[in-house]
């Protein structure tokens, strides 16, 4: 059984994904095999990775017809074998030194069932220092710092596999992966950050999904994901097994129901504003008992739920926001 198993989902990523596996084949730790799903690529995609497999065992490449991200990496997570899993994307890398980075801490606090990793991002690929150094803290599950990092891309987290048996991705377009790390936080014991200096490169691409007007399919993923995640984490309380987690993280919560990611609620189509209005407004309202929502959101929501309109909506809290940032930009 191999140490880590790294998992990449793989659609349509064919200008990148030879450096993503060549970033695999440099590790300096060699204990590992790369399960790669084919999910349906239209591209050369599926041929690069065939050539990989051809070229080095560790490879597992499996083909499949086109499913979504979160049906792919479920796919690759009943493949893997190794006792750690890793969720790399196909046009992303990891640093040369990542793996024995990670298994250095892990070897030496054996208690540790999870991981949470330093990101460097850019649009050109990095250069590689070996000299950089990285250092480990194991931190309580309990730790608010430690919770809060687990909000976020599943790329950034290490799961013992054992810990995540019977758990899967869900099957959105959007926030799927902030759900599913969220929800294997709460099964660990014990999270060990890796720090120091950046383990993985995340590229900064311009058809990236959080970028320009979104789908309906993607707006109404996104909210109903943060709905599940609204659900588990406030009303069924798994927020309270977190050292102050109710308090610290009730505002930033609500702040991301309010704007949603990168505002793309209201940079959507009228058409999409107007089918998943009810649902952006019904995780607002559901918000309420669990904490004090600051004076101009609770205004603005009680505003919304007596005159229910998207237009409106976009005017109170998207209009004031762009007029802010073109006033800062002007200073």
């Amino acid at each position: 059984m191999a140490k880590f198993s790294i998992i990449i989902p793989v659609y349509n990523v064919a200008p990148y994904l030879r450096e993503c596996l060549e970033s695999v084949l440099a590790q300096s730790f060699t204990d590992w095999e790369c399960i790669c799903i084919d999910d349906g690529s239209t591209d050369d995609s599926g041929e690069i990775l065939d050539a990989y497999a051809e070229k080095d065992a560790r490879f597992r490449v499996f083909h499949q017809a086109n499913a979504g991200v979160s049906a792919t990496r479920n796919a690759g997570l009943q493949a893997a074998q190794g006792e750690w899993v890793w969720f790399v994307d196909g046009d992303d890398l990891i640093f040369p030194t990542a793996l024995a980075s990670i298994a250095q801490g892990i070897i030496a606090h054996p208690e540790v069932d999870g991981c949470v990793l330093e990101l460097a991002m850019g649009v050109a690929s990095p250069s590689f220092k070996e000299e950089e150094v990285r250092q480990s803290q194991v931190l309580s599950v309990k730790a608010y710092a430690t919770f809060f990092r687990f909000y976020g891309s599943a790329c950034l987290h290490l799961f013992k596999r054992e810990a995540l048996a019977g758990l899967e991705f869900q099957p959105y377009r959007f926030a799927e992966d902030t759900l599913f790390s969220l929800m294997a936080f709460f099964r660990l014991r014990a999270v060990l950050h890796v720090q120091g200096a950046p383990t993985y490169f995340y590229r900064l691409r311009d058809n990236a999904s959080y970028k320009g007007c979104a789908s309906m399919e993607q707006v109404r993923d996104w909210l109903l994901a943060y709905g599940e995640m609204r659900v588990a984490l406030f009303e069924k309380g798994l927020i309270d097994r977190v050292e102050g987690g109710r308090e610290r993280f009730f505002h930033f919560f609500v702040s991301q129901l309010y704007y949603t990611a990168y505002e793309f609620y209201f940079r959507a189509s009228s058409q999409t504003r107007k089918a998943c209005f009810h649902l952006w407004l019904k995780n607002l309202l559901a918000m309420r008992p669990y904490g004090k929502i600051p004076r101009r959101k609770a205004w603005v929501i009680g505003v919304l739920k007596m005159f229910p309109s998207p237009m409106l909506a976009k005017l109170l809290i998207y209009t004031p926001l762009k007029l802010y940032r073109f006033l800062r930009k002007g200073k």
